[in-house]
């Protein structure tokens, strides 16, 4: 009788939200709110944190390796390999989003180390916070000399929008200004090899471009050092519109004094 009276007791007092569910909903739905608690408790939770330029409060711990944070979710929000983070004053890019959002979800992001300004067929500058993550050497065969030689190849993680979408093989990307051997600056340039915006996507709704490049030389007749942009496109010269029909004008004639 007890258990009986217990059992209708309980099912009297649950809000009506719960009537009808399952017994693993109720467990989600008690974890998802103790979670909750603990998280906003937590001393590692952000509240001021932007993810792609919006406020989510999130909780962030120190992941296994070199500039990375796991992040977690509070139950209920989103995250996707791609997105933008800003958090502890600077920018960082998600590079894994678990599948798994029975009560929250979790990812791991990367802290971005470069600014990435390029043009896309007009005069526009476009400006995207990225990694660029040393990958080793490629072995690029000659053809006249019959020999290796070794390449800088580096990748680049970006996320994946309307303007990196645009980032075609052989177009040429800064990393960063130096000198040559005769002291003049110069911007270090990349060429891109390969575009992959599916390999490291794997959840519907992931974003992650991956952008393969290798060095190139710098052309001071076609990139701004200044801007820092390569095949410099400069905005179209501006000539002024004719006077609509019918606009009087100021006329000045300049000469002797007798008409013939």
């Amino acid at each position: 009788m007890f258990n009986i009276g217990t059992s209708l007791y309980s099912r009297m007092v649950l809000p009506n939200d719960y009537d009808g569910m399952a017994d693993n909903q109720l467990e989600v739905m008690s974890a998802r709110e103790d979670l909750k608690r603990d998280m906003m408790a937590s001393p590692d939770s952000q509240r001021a944190a932007k993810r792609n330029g919006i406020p989510q409060w999130m909780l962030f711990t120190r992941g296994g390796e070199k500039h990375t944070y796991n992040v977690i979710c509070m139950p209920g929000d989103e995250l996707y390999a791609g997105d933008m983070i800003e958090v502890f004053g600077s920018h960082w890019i998600v590079m894994e989003a678990r599948a798994d959002d029975t009560t929250h979800v979790t990812g791991v992001m990367q802290q971005c180390n470069h600014l990435f300004r390029f043009q896309s067929f007009t005069p526009e500058i476009i400006e995207r916070w990225g990694y660029i993550d040393i990958s080793g050497y490629s072995a690029a065969f000659n053809s006249d000399s019959q020999l290796h030689r070794s390449e800088e190849q580096l990748a680049f993680y970006l996320p994946y929008d309307g303007e990196t979408a645009k980032l075609f093989v052989d177009k040429r990307l800064p990393s960063h200004l130096g000198n040559d051997a005769e002291g003049n600056p110069i911007m270090f340039t990349f060429k891109i090899t390969g575009v992959n915006p599916v390999s490291e996507s794997y959840n519907c709704g992931d974003h992650l471009l991956m952008v393969k490049a290798v060095r190139d030389l710098y052309s001071p007749d076609r990139d701004n050092i200044d801007l820092m942009l390569c095949d410099y496109i400069a905005p179209e010269t501006v000539y002024p519109l004719p006077p609509e029909p019918g606009t009087p004008l100021i006329t000045q004639i300049e000469g002797g004094d007798t008409i013939r």
